[in-house]
């Protein structure tokens, strides 16, 4: 469904990228229009999808989760191989595991099939997850495994003044 959005839309859109939390008033405020005028087009745009959530931005590293990693991962081909089945399956039997968070799954296009990039408190939960997890699942013929050694930014918001 496309939704035709226009200057208040991506104002409000631009606001929210950086503070989720920002009341319809505080909205209303900075952009000068009435409360229900934000609020209709908050509206729209949770109805329409182009708003999926509202989230905050966790500093990882204080709950523990001190590392990160891209895992790449090549399905097995034939006729009962399906990308996006496996990576459902993965991400599904990760719920639950306070020491595993798998923040992304990704269906690739090149070398490999599925990008997944993970975060775990410990180089022993890293290893368990390679070994011993990702084994379970017999459409996974390889993996590989790249560690973030820094972040530079994990989060930039997305400029608006290109979509028209």
């Amino acid at each position: 469904m496309n939704v035709k959005l226009d200057q208040l839309d991506l104002a409000i859109l631009s606001i929210l990228q950086t503070n989720c939390k920002a009341t319809t008033a505080e909205l209303a405020k900075l952009l000068g229009k009435p409360r229900t005028t934000i609020a209709s087009r908050l509206d729209k745009l949770l109805s329409s999808g182009i708003i999926r959530s509202f989230r905050a931005i966790l500093d990882y590293k204080k709950l523990g989760f001190s590392l990160t990693a891209f895992i790449f991962l090549t399905v097995k081909r034939g006729e009962a191989s399906n990308q996006v089945m496996l990576a459902e399956q993965i991400v599904d039997s990760c719920k639950g595991n306070p020491s595993l968070w798998v923040e992304e799954v990704n269906i690739i296009t090149g070398r490999y099939d599925i990008m997944m990039k993970i975060r775990v408190k410990s180089l022993e939960e890293l290893t368990r997850f390679l070994i011993d997890f990702l084994p379970k699942f017999k459409d996974v013929e390889r993996s590989e495994t790249f560690l973030v050694l820094q972040t530079i930014e994990e989060y930039q918001p997305i400029s608006l003044q290109v979509i028209k």
